[in-house]
């Protein structure tokens, strides 16, 4: 069984291996306005490290299982929010959230699946 301790180890070694920095950006929640109409929410931006790479193979299968586009993978520290509908800025790319991983029980590090967003 792994501890409380080695858990908080291997989110430390997966943070220090980050090499970029990125910018999360996660739109405010809609709420009714007395219109009948959605007023937008106030987004919150937080800039991390992070690490981009090409989705594996076993992520592909993951993001075809789930309907999902997928070309960038980009690992941020465990505890950064993420939604689908995030979208992080890392140097002059951007990318679109549409997957990300929830499942693990021991998560050490979040990873976003992304498409790039092609301007």
């Amino acid at each position: 069984m792994v501890t409380t301790a080695q858990l908080a180890t291997m989110r430390a070694q997966q943070t220090a291996l980050m090499d970029k920095s990125a910018t999360v950006t996660n739109p405010g929640t809609a709420t009714a306005n007395a219109y009948g109409g959605e007023d937008a929410g106030t987004a919150t931006t937080v800039t991390t490290v992070c690490r981009v790479a090409p989705p594996t193979a076993a992520d592909q299968r993951t993001a075809e299982r789930v309907g999902q586009v997928v070309d960038t993978v980009v690992t941020l520290p465990y505890g950064t929010a993420v939604t689908d509908q995030s979208t992080i800025a890392v140097g002059s790319l951007s990318y679109a959230v549409t997957y990300f991983n929830t499942e693990e029980s021991r998560q050490t590090a979040v990873r976003a699946f992304c498409r790039t967003v092609r301007n």
